[in-house]
């Protein structure tokens, strides 16, 4: 698969003035930022913040998981995931750091 997108890891970073902002894993790039186009908490715009982080994730979380069920319960991590780890350990993280829990 040809990544289209910015390679994660990504995180959430606020040195941009924003609590809304997500960079990559060494803050050099800005992928994207929860802009308040409505009247929103920052609470609301931390939690939408979060899960856009966590989008690379969710995505090879998928995938494994994807990988696992239709290789008869065998799978390949993408880049970077813990070998060892189950593809549900992978999605349980995945999940968390969307929550913003991780």
């Amino acid at each position: 698969m040809t990544t289209r997108f910015t390679p994660g890891p990504w995180r959430v970073h606020s040195e941009y003035g924003s609590i809304g902002s997500v960079t990559n894993a060494d803050g050099s790039v800005v992928v994207a930022q929860a802009q308040q186009v409505e009247p929103r908490s920052q609470e609301t715009r931390l939690a939408n913040t979060h899960l856009i982080a966590a989008a690379p994730e969710l995505l090879e979380a998928l995938e494994a998981l994807d990988n696992y069920v239709s290789n008869n319960l065998t799978t390949e991590y993408p880049t970077g995931i813990d070998i060892n780890a189950s593809p549900f350990e992978v999605a349980r993280a995945a999940i968390a750091k969307a929550r913003g829990t991780a």
